[in-house]
């Protein structure tokens, strides 16, 4: 049996169709590969932003506490001042009320001293009125003084 003539060109073929199918293949690695390329790319893009993002929630995590920690601390002294002001107008109020009385007190010493004042200042003058009365030739401006109240 002879070859027929289609069997030379046949095994031709099946050589080029080999080919084509390397270069299918060799095509499709480059082209497989430059996708894991970029998906590693993206892959460590991803990473990184990721820890970025893990690194700043950590920062106002931090941030968060520390601003509780001073809010409670502040409402906490704020608590106390209301406290020690309402204690502090209560003794005021107190203090206050024990015044009154003191102010009272002081003004009635007051009108006493100035009461005190005028009589010591008439029965001064009175005293004068009766030294000079009792000197002779005083009568007359007695009289007259006496007249003229």
């Amino acid at each position: 049996m002879l070859p027929s003539p289609s069997a030379p060109s046949a095994g031709k073929e099946s050589e080029g169709d080999g080919e084509k199918e390397a270069t299918k293949v060799t095509t499709e690695c480059k082209r497989l590969a430059k996708e894991r390329d970029e998906a590693e790319r993206q892959l460590k893009h991803i990473k990184r932003v990721s820890m970025m993002a893990t690194q700043e929630y950590g920062n106002l995590r931090e941030q968060l506490d520390l601003e509780l920690s001073l809010r409670e601390k502040a409402e906490s002294y704020a608590h106390e001042m209301l406290i020690k002001q309402k204690e502090a107008n209560r003794q005021s109020m107190i203090l206050l009320q024990q015044a009154d009385p003191s102010v009272q007190l002081l003004k009635a010493l007051e009108d006493v001293a100035n009461v005190t004042k005028t009589l010591e200042q008439e029965r001064l003058q009175r005293q004068r009125q009766v030294q000079g009365a009792r000197q002779p030739g005083a009568g007359e401006t007695l009289v007259k003084e006496g007249c003229a109240i």
